[in-house]
């Protein structure tokens, strides 16, 4: 239909313009199939909407050209993670996309795995892992910490860089395993 392309690569305001601007009159001749068509665009602008909004990294990368080539980029060590994920706040910039993520929610996981499996013993290391995204690595890693599990989570909002090291090199340790060894009211402000 003719507003596709102002659905897909256009600002929510342009791809609403477009819907609108195949809304039929109740006069129009073919009006039954001109109310399909608009009911069809109309659904492919919310579903648009609502998938750039939900992981807008995923969806630039299959829809944006200009992203699609910095991933490629980036995945031949052609370009840094910082390239990356200014390409894709530019675009996100231009579309009108309000979310706060940056890279795709399948890098997030990525990312998460490959602290946990490789079973990183200082935080350093994890930090480093968002310093590779240069001046939006704060924004990378509060995505990565959003979907990160609990141990993770503690570590990476734990400003105090040998208190988060011990932690998470204690991860494993049970609770009640931690509390023995001390008293009460040692145990309950730890």
């Amino acid at each position: 239909f003719p507003s596709h392309d102002r659905i897909m690569q256009g600002t929510p305001q342009q791809g609403t313009a477009a819907v609108q601007a195949i809304m039929p009159q109740d006069s129009d001749p073919n009006f039954k199939y001109k109310q399909d068509l608009f009911n069809t665009a109309q659904a492919k602008l919310n579903a648009v909407l609502r998938a750039r909004e939900d992981d807008p990294g995923t969806w630039l990368q299959k829809y944006s050209p200009v992203v699609q080539q910095a991933f490629q980029d980036y995945q031949s060590g052609n370009a840094s993670g910082e390239y990356l994920a200014a390409r894709i706040q530019a675009d996100k910039d231009r579309l009108g996309i309000r979310s706060k993520k940056i890279i795709p929610d399948a890098m997030v996981d990525s990312l998460i795995s490959k602290i946990d499996n490789n079973q990183e013993v200082s935080v350093n290391a994890i930090q480093s892992v968002g310093q590779s995204f240069g001046k939006y690595s704060d924004q990378v890693m509060q995505q990565v910490q959003k979907s990160a599990y609990p141990a993770l989570q503690v570590i990476m909002a734990t400003n105090n860089p040998r208190a988060a090291n011990a932690l998470w090199q204690s991860r494993s340790v049970q609770t009640a395993d931690l509390r023995k060894g001390l008293q009460k009211a040692d145990a309950d402000s730890a």
